[in-house]
């Protein structure tokens, strides 16, 4: 596939994930959010979409599903420490509160 495939691909389910974000069916959402991540792996905005429904996901339940912490946790890792646009730091900013009352660490 090339790069230019990937980036369509990509770009076709991010936009798919957030229109299924916006109309609230957050599981949908996240596997749409999950594939567009397989195409652009590094993509820090993906990965804060990803991570946004991911926490919508965790507010839903009665207590916190462990594969979800733990995919919570991988993104933190992926985004944590990378520079980040102004954009995608504000939005990393206002999840980071939320984040932290699932993955245990201030």
């Amino acid at each position: 596939m090339s790069a230019k495939e990937k980036l369509t691909q990509y770009q076709q389910f991010n936009k798919q994930g957030i229109e299924l974000y916006q109309e609230g069916q957050f599981e949908k959402a996240r596997d749409a959010f999950g594939l567009a991540q397989q195409f652009a792996p590094v993509n820090t905005g993906v990965a804060l979409n990803l991570l946004q429904c991911l926490l919508r996901i965790l507010d839903k339940g009665k207590k916190p599903e462990p594969k979800l912490v733990t995919e919570c946790r991988r993104i933190h890792k992926l985004i944590d420490d990378m520079p980040l646009k102004r954009q995608h730091q504000e939005k990393y900013d206002a999840l980071h509160n939320e984040l932290m009352t699932y993955i245990g660490k201030k």
